[in-house]
């Protein structure tokens, strides 16, 4: 890309605070420039202000909650912080459009998607509807979503994660807005459709001259995307400047930080093989949904062993079928057929009551404890109820959760707030406490950090990792990022379609995989240059000093 001289987005001092009489300031002086064909990534952990800075920029600040309390915002010239109500929405889709993270909740579940689509020119051109719906076509075709016409009827629940994040960028720019503002738009994405949207984005940014603030905390993304990069802490710049410079030569220890937080994809140290008897083990594992014509086949005849104190990984796309095997092994579906062993157990063969003991064996986390956890119950309730149902006395059940969530590394007095006054990290870590709780023999973690920032994110892998050594636990993994797999995973499976198409020790598969499907997965990991730097870095960490001269 060749962006002008020009600032298209221009930000002096920009302040933030909060309203009422507890007043807080969140952003504390914010300078940035984008030029037409510049990307510029803000990066920092969740608090930093990234998403603040864009709502600002948007007009979509809450107002009896957060204002602006300082510094100008100028798009093309003109000053945002003095636009009417009337002004910014006009300005929206038209000259400004944002692409937020998580596009189920920004589509309407109740309107068709080209419906959607359409409410964009409706509400901004005089187009008729013959006209509205040939743009409509049009701007699905640009996004390269498959037979147009036919998806335009779709509802959002009907089309896959890469799919409805396709349909946001098709209506932010379906009128060529000049600032393109994209919210952690690939963050629950798997890696090759992570790198299909980064590569549309990069190519209609080429077509229509836009320029892009791209919001992110995953520095893999920044690395390949970015022209510049500021990063924020608290509220605060912290470092600005080319992409090359930040990332292979960063000046401020934050920024340090976060490089070394992101795993490589250099699998961890391999261990002795275990020779233990498998505690989880499963064999020709089938699962169909529907019937007739309308049958998919989400497994098939899928096969694994897994050990006390090993992790095993599984990875592949969105579809693959890696969640319904999780859901499969836990119970939480039933199995067309095959076999899952628990301690050499067929849990199938067993009735309704030795089934129900066997469960507790096995324990899941799940990839976004707000969900998970009750919001109308304090921690302690959510971490014990599972002790109770099976006839645990309230105080050993409550002695033995203060002991548990001390050692997944949270006070004893957490256990009497309630989870919408942690953190995303803290309330994995909850969630972990809780499936301790059970004496489990196995981890079922099902994306447990996809959602968190990368330096949250690797706290919580190495707690996971402190947690198997002290309680010989074995861990099913399920994850899309290839990067967490390396770090964490002894062996890995590989999904796609429902068939395992490869699977070995880590070492193996991440590094000499045998499959050309593997292979294409590693090739679409973000921030390859990433792994040479950090190479790089423990390579010179590695060198003695030299001697004092005479």
């Amino acid at each position: 890309m060749t962006p002008t001289t020009t600032s298209l987005l221009r930000i002096r001092d920009l302040r933030l605070a909060t309203l009422g009489p507890a007043r807080k300031e969140l952003l504390h002086g914010i300078d940035l420039d984008i030029r037409p064909r510049e990307t510029l990534c803000l990066v920092g952990e969740s608090g930093s202000g990234k998403s603040l800075t864009s709502l600002a920029v948007m007009g979509l600040l809450p107002p009896r909650e957060l204002a602006v309390t300082g510094g100008e915002i100028r798009l093309d010239g003109e000053d945002l912080l003095a636009a009417s109500p009337r002004r910014l929405r006009a300005l929206r889709a038209t000259r400004m459009a944002m692409i937020f993270q998580e596009p189920m909740t920004a589509l309407n579940p109740l309107m068709r998607v080209g419906d959607q689509l359409d409410e964009v020119f409706a509400v901004h051109t005089t187009l008729d509807r013959r006209e509205r719906r040939r743009r409509v076509i049009a701007a699905l075709e640009d996004v390269h979503l498959p037979d147009p016409e036919k998806l335009a009827l779709r509802f959002p629940h009907q089309l896959s994660g890469g799919q409805r994040q396709r349909i946001m960028i098709a209506m932010a720019l379906a009128l060529e807005p000049k600032l393109l503002i994209a919210d952690e738009p690939t963050t629950a994405l798997d890696v090759t459709t992570q790198a299909q949207i980064l590569k549309l984005i990069e190519e209609l940014q080429e077509r229509h001259g836009t320029a892009v603030l791209f919001i992110t905390h995953d520095m893999g993304v920044v690395a390949d995307i970015a022209d510049r990069v500021l990063v924020l802490r608290h509220g605060s710049p912290v470092e600005e400047g080319e992409t090359r410079r930040v990332v292979g030569a960063p000046t401020a220890d934050y920024t340090r930080e976060l490089l070394a937080a992101v795993p490589t994809l250099d699998p961890r140290p391999a261990r002795a093989p275990s020779s233990a008897t498998p505690v989880l083990a499963v064999e020709g594992l089938c699962k169909t949904f529907g019937g007739g014509a309308h049958a998919v086949k989400a497994l098939h005849d899928v096969g694994f062993a897994l050990r006390p104190g090993r992790t095993l990984g599984v990875v592949g796309e969105s579809g693959s079928g890696k969640s319904t095997l999780a859901r499969c092994v836990m119970g939480l579906e039933t199995v067309s057929s095959g076999v899952v062993r628990i301690d050499g157990t067929d849990v199938r063969q067993l009735d309704k009551a030795a089934r129900r003991r066997h469960a507790t064996r096995l324990q899941m986390v799940f990839q976004d404890p707000n969900r998970s956890l009750d919001p109308r119950r304090t921690v302690l309730q959510s971490v014990v109820e599972g002790a109770l149902n099976f006839g645990v006395d309230k105080r050993t059940a409550a002695e033995k959760a203060a002991a548990l969530i001390e050692t997944v590394g949270l006070p004893r007095a957490s256990l009497d707030r309630y989870p919408h006054q942690f953190s995303g990290g803290q309330r994995q870590r909850i969630a972990i406490a809780r499936a301790l709780m059970m004496d489990p023999e196995v981890i079922v973690a099902d994306e447990a950090v996809s959602a968190l920032d990368v330096s949250v994110q690797a706290q919580v892998l190495d707690l996971l990792m402190s947690l198997q050594a002290k309680f010989g636990l074995a861990i099913l993994f399920i994850t899309h990022d290839l990067r967490v797999a390396a770090r964490l995973c002894d062996d890995v499976l590989v999904m796609r379609r429902g068939v395992a198409v490869e699977s070995g020790p880590a070492e193996r598969v991440l590094t000499r995989p045998a499959d050309d499907y593997t292979r294409r997965l590693l090739d679409a990991a973000p921030g390859r240059s990433l792994d040479q730097a950090a190479r790089l870095r423990a390579a010179e960490a590695s060198i003695p000093a030299a001697p004092p001269g005479p």
